[in-house]
């Protein structure tokens, strides 16, 4: 079975994107599909670094540490550095992951849902907040604590439901046909949610103004 366009792997090096990292190669791997790696650099702290280290930085030194980054979080035996695509883009995390994953097609884009919280970081709380809200992309959010699954097989033990908030726009059917498909191979219970913000009516707020609701 081929998912045909790339799943995105946004990381920032840290323990955290490395379970992303381990769930999103299971799904690239079970659906057949590309894996890109995409890590996101503020150009303020590259800038910094080149005034205050003599540090000069270049894509290719951030793809070479994305390379190793991926091999040491699948170990010296797997071929999955080789394999997968790596980007780098300089910019705010969430803009540039919305840019690359809708330029290169992606069908998922994997990203935990904590970073870093040293200076290299992505700040993945807010980060992960406006890339669920603007994207019409379908998104997996891997728990910070996660150390995320080697195979499909594994992710079975891992995960007991898959949980997908919709808002009922059209931009919710790719969520819920990506979510559907995950859910069917990891024969999961699927629990479909859509939130209702309350609406007070000007009685209402008169009411509890008054001390009388």
């Amino acid at each position: 079975m081929s998912l045909g366009p790339p799943i995105l792997c946004a990381v920032d090096f840290s323990d955290a994107s490395a379970g992303a990292l381990r769930h999103a190669a299971a799904l690239a791997g079970h659906f057949g599909t590309r894996l890109i790696v995409l890590t996101v650099e503020d150009p303020l702290l590259t800038e910094a670094a080149d005034l205050g280290l003599g540090i000069t930085w270049t894509e290719e030194a951030t793809k070479q540490e994305l390379a190793l980054f991926v091999a040491s979080t699948f170990g010296p035996t797997s071929t999955l550095p080789t394999t997968c695509e790596y980007d780098v883009a300089l910019g705010k995390p969430a803009p540039e992951i919305l840019r690359v994953s809708a330029e290169r097609g992606c069908a998922l884009v994997v990203m935990s849902t904590q970073g870093l919280t040293g200076a290299r970081k992505l700040f993945f709380g807010s980060t992960t907040e406006r890339v669920l809200r603007e994207t019409t992309i379908p998104v997996l959010l891997t728990p910070p604590q996660a150390s995320g699954p080697v195979s499909m097989a594994d992710a079975k033990a891992l995960v007991r439901r898959i949980l997908v908030p919709i808002d009922l726009s059209p931009t919710s059917t790719p969520h819920l046909e990506m979510a559907t498909r995950v859910a069917t191979t990891l024969d999961l219970p699927m629990i479909v949610a859509h939130v209702i913000e309350p609406v007070k009516t000007r009685l209402a707020a008169r009411l509890q103004q008054a001390g009388l609701q």
